[in-house]
């Protein structure tokens, strides 16, 4: 389920167990390509699926859409055809369909198709994130459809506005960031630019996206400021853009990463916290005793 996605793409001669299919038919060949896989290893080069434009019943537990309009994908590149999932469930948005250029039919994404055929009350979606198992005391990662799962949270949902603009032109949620800080609460400092007489970092905006398993500031630049005000230790590890250090380095330096989001005119500004539980993503491939951490430049 792909936040920054606004398209459905599902996998050709498979049966799933909670999605249908009848008479399928690919009317429009439509290849589509991505930049991020579904793990934390940047790509080497954009990704690409083979895909067809198809209309059919499509249903999720039980609700359906009569004449959805979606992708039929014949083959995946090496990164999605590596995932255990076989498929994309995009639950973005967009005004006009994402495979035809000149906007002669309009495309109606799936959820906002059930809402239309009055299968959900609303297209609000609530992603929980968080890990299960024993250890944590609480269930693994589960989206529900139609409201938010009051039991995965405490205390008060905050709503933010995306940036108006930006979110229209792309089709994606944006949300303006107005400050980084290394830390939270009362212990916590500005992520200053080192180019720019350790200024903080110019305001910009950001891409939502749940189908991407880590974080991308703008450049490298920008990592090398908050990784050299965190530890020394922690060192570029390929060309791809990930930087890590060692077991020992990375769980001793841990910190929170504190975003300040929002639309500061006309909306609401408010502290996003990316706990330092989730600073090390673990093993980097090919790198023996390193771990690579949480963000990572274009």
């Amino acid at each position: 389920m792909a936040v920054g996605y606004h398209g459905l793409v599902l996998a050709s001669g498979r049966s799933c167990s909670n999605v249908c299919l009848t008479d399928t038919t690919g009317q429009i060949y439509q290849p589509i390509e991505y930049r991020t896989g579904g793990d934390t290893v940047p790509l080497d080069q954009n990704g690409r699926a083979e895909c067809g434009v198809a209309t059919d019943t499509v249903s999720i537990q039980g609700r359906a859409v009569s004449k959805q309009e979606f992708m039929l994908r014949h083959s995946y590149g090496e990164a999605l055809a590596s995932q255990l999932a076989d498929g994309i469930l995009g639950i973005g948005f967009n005004d006009i369909s994402a495979w035809d250029q000149t906007g002669n039919f309009t495309y109606v994404p799936f959820l906002a198709g059930l809402v239309g055929e009055g299968q959900l009350p609303n297209r609000i979606v609530g992603l929980a994130l968080g890990p299960g198992g024993k250890k944590h005391q609480e269930r693994g990662p589960e989206a529900s459809i139609g409201d938010a799962d009051c039991a995965r949270y405490r205390g008060r949902i905050k709503n933010v506005n995306v940036d108006e603009t930006l979110t229209t032109l792309s089709g994606t949620f944006i949300v303006d960031v107005q400050a980084a800080y290394i830390g939270s609460g009362n212990n916590k400092q500005l992520w200053r630019n080192s180019t720019n007489d350790n200024k903080p970092l110019t305001p910009g905006a950001s891409v939502v996206d749940s189908g991407t398993a880590y974080m991308l500031v703008s450049d490298r630049q920008t990592a090398e400021d908050l990784y050299s005000n965190i530890s020394k230790d922690i060192v570029l590890l390929g060309d791809k853009g990930p930087w890590g250090a060692s077991c020992t380095t990375l769980d001793k330096v841990a910190t929170d990463i504190t975003f300040t989001i929002g639309t500061e005119t006309g909306g609401k500004v408010i502290d996003v916290i990316m706990l330092k539980s989730a600073f090390n993503l673990g093993e980097y491939p090919g790198k023996e005793r390193h771990l690579s951490s949480s963000i990572f430049p274009l």
